[in-house]
């Protein structure tokens, strides 16, 4: 099958990862959750419900209400829930679905429950309250998916820590990102610079950095793990004095302090940085989910391969993280420098893997691989040749 050529998991595979557990996370950055819907499909076949938030600021009364309709016309009539939907009542919501769902296992069998584009909803507390309650009354054999954009990882922390839950779509990163469990808990802060630069805290997006300087200081001290003052003063003040670099500078890192702790329940101020012999380092107190770093790191471990098979499967890793140019909407000199820098390993990474394909006589998959990389280097003469021998 297809799907098992792309994720590298078997419909078996799938099913021993997700049994027994009553909530089924996905992770909001894979790019597998087609795959995973299909084989839901394939394991649970007319039993899969599939219910969409239609809009942004979507109600969870409104939407529950059109579940509980769909439920009616296939014959469960949730009159329970019905009922308790004239209340606000987010649990008693839950423990009424529960119960339907439920009643339809008993009738045919174990069901899904998918529930897509979540973020649409405007009360997340509601839906927090009324999700324990669904997932903590079902029963085995039922299950529930949830799909979005972003999660809130607090909403689903206890789920996890309980075992009810488990995150899909994490398999080839190197932890589990924001839901990692962590003895002494920590804020999770996770940056995907592959693209327009996203980030959150604890799952939740940060959208206002109050200017463009605070956030362009953030990515570049994200990046740079291990950075001099000097070095930050030269890339962003060239011009300015040291005492008026000093003061821009602190302003700056105050502001990326209020942009962070206002996500965090209790709104503490949270340093992502602390200072040390002369560098600036990342802060012990946040857990950082970098996917450049996660990129790198699959480049070396390619690098260092000591045979062809371990230096495909990093390679193949490192293009699954690289899927759009490194913070295509900064225009700073040390960004375009940066996302140079990691166009070329990602070309590398291309052109090794159409190698290995036209070794192996996966012509097509050859010439894919090669496309991409010509796609990204227009100047490689070497690889237009290839592909003009493989396609001739």
């Amino acid at each position: 099958m297809i799907t098992e050529k792309i994720t590298r998991m078997t419909a078996h595979d799938f099913d021993e990862q997700t049994a027994g557990r009553k909530l089924v996370l996905l992770y909001p950055y894979t790019s597998y959750r087609n795959v995973f819907l299909a084989y839901w499909l394939s394991l649970y076949r007319d039993q899969v419900l599939y219910y969409r938030v239609p809009a942004p600021h979507t109600t969870l009364k409104s939407f529950l209400n059109t579940i509980a309709a769909d439920l009616e016309t296939r014959g469960f009539f949730p009159a329970d829930l019905k009922r308790l939907m004239i209340r606000d009542d987010p649990q008693a919501w839950g423990e009424a679905l529960a119960a339907a769902l439920n009643h339809m296992n008993q009738m045919d069998g174990k069901c899904l429950l998918y529930l897509d584009a979540i973020d649409y909803l405007n009360s997340t507390d509601h839906f927090g309250v009324f999700l324990q309650a669904l997932v903590l009354n079902i029963h085995s054999g039922v299950q529930i998916a949830i799909n979005s954009r972003w999660l809130d990882r607090n909403m689903y922390l206890d789920c996890l820590r309980r075992g009810d839950a488990v995150v899909l779509g994490r398999e080839r990163r190197s932890d589990a990102g924001m839901f990692t469990i962590e003895a002494e808990e920590r804020p999770q802060l996770e940056v995907c610079a592959f693209g327009k630069g996203q980030v959150y805290i604890n799952g939740r997006p940060i959208d206002n950095w109050d200017g463009s300087l605070p956030r362009h200081l953030f990515l570049f001290l994200v990046d740079r793990p291990l950075v001099t003052r000097d070095e930050i003063f030269k890339t962003f003040w060239p011009s300015l004095s040291h005492k008026e670099a000093t003061n821009v500078f602190h302003v700056s890192k105050r502001k990326i302090a209020t942009c962070i702790s206002q996500h965090l329940p209790d709104k503490t101020t949270l340093e992502m940085t602390q200072y040390q012999s002369g560098f600036y380092l990342p802060s012990d107190k946040v857990a950082r989910h970098y996917d450049v770093s996660e990129f790198q790191n699959a480049i070396v471990e390619a690098e260092g391969a000591e045979n062809k098979v371990d230096e495909q499967r990093h390679y193949e890793r490192a293009v699954e993280m690289y899927r759009y140019p490194f913070l295509e909407t900064v225009d700073m000199a040390w960004a375009t420098a940066r996302r140079e820098q990691l166009r070329q390993h990602y070309v590398q990474a291309l052109s090794t893997l159409g190698h290995y394909a036209r070794e192996q006589n996966q012509r097509d998959k050859a010439v894919g691989y090669l496309s991409r990389a010509l796609a990204q280097m227009p100047q490689r003469d070497d690889l237009e040749r290839e592909l003009i021998e493989l396609q001739t």
